[in-house]
């Protein structure tokens, strides 16, 4: 390094600012916060870092977050596309798009949800969470068969993604399409998961569709007993007891 350049960079000031120490400070024991659960508390934090640096991906995202878990999901979008708007590039930049596809989906705006989600997997095509979604988003949207697509290669990663297979299966149970084969698909997801409400719920209803009435109660009512506040389960066995 020659003299003049050695020079140059001895005149750079290279020693945090005390706002900038603010703003590491609020990070950390807002993190801290996050971590514990503590949401709320968290949120006053990581405002208190944008208010003093407005540019602060990492307090975007978490805000992002907080607001999420605190279901204020138009506050966790604002400060969400802090981030994918940014003139910045933030390292969990995907994983902002994934949320943002999961909360728009939430928000039955699933066009969106799916612009975001495809960015998602232009970065992984093989994300479970993100083919999950698109999944559901193609269920709601009554395109049954790309449905079945995306749970196909959710199960092609994850053999034994319970979900998956109890989400298929209900598809061919709710469209009639092949009743039979929807309670098998979703007797394999209670096979990885035996006490789980919604996939004996899942059978339970699959019977019913039947016509196999001693069958439908016999799931649905083990379905209400682990899980006696669920409505869809209550409302499935009264409509198996015809009450």
């Amino acid at each position: 390094m020659t003299d003049e350049v050695r020079g140059m960079w001895e005149k750079v000031d290279f020693s945090i600012s005390s706002s900038q120490k603010r703003v590491n400070g609020f990070l950390k024991e807002s993190r801290e916060k996050f971590d514990g659960g503590d949401y709320k508390n968290a949120v006053e934090g990581f405002l208190s870092c944008v208010g003093e640096d407005p540019d602060n991906l990492e307090a975007h995202y978490y805000l992002g977050l907080c607001y999420t878990k605190l279901e204020d999901l138009n506050k966790a979008i604002m400060h969400f596309n802090e981030i994918v708007l940014s003139r910045y590039q933030y390292i969990h930049v995907f994983r902002v798009h994934g949320v943002l596809g999961y909360i728009y989906t939430l928000q039955g705006d699933y066009e969106t949800a799916k612009d975001h989600l495809a960015k998602c997997l232009d970065q992984d095509e093989g994300d479970v969470k993100t083919l999950s979604i698109l999944a559901y988003i193609s269920y709601r949207e009554k395109k049954y068969e790309e449905a079945l697509d995306y749970y196909g290669k959710i199960l092609g990663l994850d053999g034994e993604n319970a979900n998956a297979y109890n989400s298929m299966g209900m598809i061919y149970i709710e469209t009639e399409e092949d009743i039979e084969k929807g309670i098998s698909i979703c007797k394999r997801a209670l096979e990885l998961s035996p006490d789980c409400p919604a996939y004996l719920d899942s059978v339970g209803w699959g019977y019913f569709k039947k016509k196999d009435e001693i069958q439908a109660i016999d799931y649905l009512r083990r379905a209400f007993e682990i899980a006696p506040d669920n409505q869809e389960i209550k409302q499935h066995l009264k409509d198996v007891l015809n009450i």
